[in-house]
């Protein structure tokens, strides 16, 4: 079976291929995202440092507040709570 989508091809045989192309470069990846997470820092709290995690750091958006209570927003901010628990 072969699927055409925006110029590539995608069959069953380049399937394994692509996930062991994503499983050799997920260190570039994990790299990519603690640098992306400590350059969207904000520099507001002093307890945010832009070369090292202190005792706490302070993510601004990765928490909501609603009538039924607290709960982690959706999107980019619950990224960014997924970023710093790999680095743990």
């Amino acid at each position: 079976m072969e699927t055409k989508h925006a110029d590539r091809t995608v069959s069953e045989a380049n399937i394994p291929s692509s996930f062991e192309q994503l499983h050799q470069s997920k260190g570039e990846v994990f790299e990519r995202s603690v640098i992306n997470m400590f350059k969207n820092l904000s520099g507001d709290y002093k307890s945010n440092s832009p070369c090292i995690f202190g005792k706490k750091i302070i993510v601004e958006g990765v928490v909501k507040h609603d009538e039924w209570g607290f709960g982690l927003n959706w999107g980019w901010q619950r990224g960014k709570l997924a970023d710093l628990e790999r680095m743990r």
